[in-house]
């Protein structure tokens, strides 16, 4: 567990683990809206106080699953053989 939800029963919000040949990571809190910006083209939460952007962290999430290089044919290989 990466991550709780603050408010209620701190139930998990960010999930990662190692499955079979592969890593999976869950995200609970749509780090796709931009709540305090325009960017995205999205008025979704507005009144929340996102305190800045999760792409960073996204950024970051990907490289820890993936590697720097994302190569889906590759995978898609590994998991036929």
């Amino acid at each position: 567990i990466l991550g709780r939800y603050d408010k209620g029963n701190k139930d998990p919000a960010i999930v990662a683990f190692e499955y079979g040949l592969g890593r999976v990571f869950i995200i609970g809190t749509h780090p796709e809206f931009e709540e305090d910006s325009d960017r995205d083209g999205a008025d979704f939460a507005d009144e929340f106080d996102d305190r800045g952007s999760d792409w960073k962290l996204m950024k970051k999430l990907r490289f820890k699953l993936c590697g720097a290089y994302w190569d889906p044919a590759s995978m898609v290989a590994k998991l036929r053989k």
